[in-house]
């Protein structure tokens, strides 16, 4: 036999060698009430926003790897982010990832770009992973080609 009420309580009840067995599950979440996907969305959208900032080479294995981006752009629509970054004022790539209801964020891209000899192509990986505090990001971008790594700190601030 199913056994239930309006607060959000089930169970079921049987006889076995004459004692009565009873089980009972709560099906609602505890906090305000609300169904935890919508707790975790409004966690989220607090995230949401324009951050704009800057990433400072930290080290390197190859200097060419290094392409020196002056400015990035990220916009937050949880639990999507994409990244913008310029060249000396001028768009040179993007690309996205996700962020966490506890700030978490990670995104990744891949380009080619033209060899130190400027005859070929090489295939260009970027990760920027980091976290938003408050009103700000910080985190790191590590961009690996044939020739090598160049590690980035990166710092953002909402606008």
């Amino acid at each position: 036999m199913t056994l239930g009420n309006r607060a959000g309580w089930s169970g079921r009840a049987a006889m076995r060698g004459g004692a009565l067995i009873l089980g009972l599950a709560a099906v609602m979440t505890l906090g305000s009430g609300a169904p935890a996907s919508a707790q975790g969305a409004t966690a989220i959208a607090m995230f949401d926003g324009e951050y704009t900032g800057t990433a400072t080479p930290k080290d390197y294995t190859h200097m060419d790897v290094c392409t020196f981006f002056l400015t990035y752009i990220m916009m937050v629509r949880a639990p999507q982010v994409n990244i913008r970054n310029f060249l000396a004022g001028r768009p040179f790539h993007s690309y996205s990832g996700t962020v966490d209801p506890f700030g978490r964020m990670s995104a990744s891209s891949q380009f080619q770009d033209r060899n130190w000899d400027d005859k070929h192509f090489i295939l260009v990986s970027l990760t920027l992973t980091g976290r938003i505090t408050g009103s700000n990001f910080s985190g790191r971008i590590l961009t690996e080609s044939p020739q090598g790594t160049c590690r980035f700190d990166v710092t953002m601030t909402k606008k």
